[in-house]
């Protein structure tokens, strides 16, 4: 399993390398199968890797990348000192 915490955050130019267009060959099961690695120069089979990512916002990935994965909201309970509780 890996975990991508905070995907929303990551770099978006592609001077530097997107994290989302290294991601998309992986979450490709035939792609996935038969990856290249470049510093190792060897293929691996990667079909049996599960991804799990956060985000705060998803409207801030590319659609590419939301449409390969699922998605669900959850509420993040925020301890308060009043009376009442709230949720983020």
């Amino acid at each position: 399993m890996v975990l991508v915490d905070e995907i929303d955050k990551a770099a978006t130019r592609q001077d530097y390398g997107r994290l989302w267009d290294s991601l998309l060959g992986f979450l490709e099961p035939d792609n996935a199968a038969a990856y290249m690695d470049p510093a190792l120069q060897v293929e691996l089979n990667l079909a049996a890797v599960s991804y799990v990512a956060t985000a705060n916002r998803l409207e801030h990935l590319a659609v590419l990348l939301r449409d390969r994965m699922r998605s669900w909201d959850s509420l993040r309970r925020v301890p308060t000192t009043s009376t009442h509780s709230s949720c983020q």
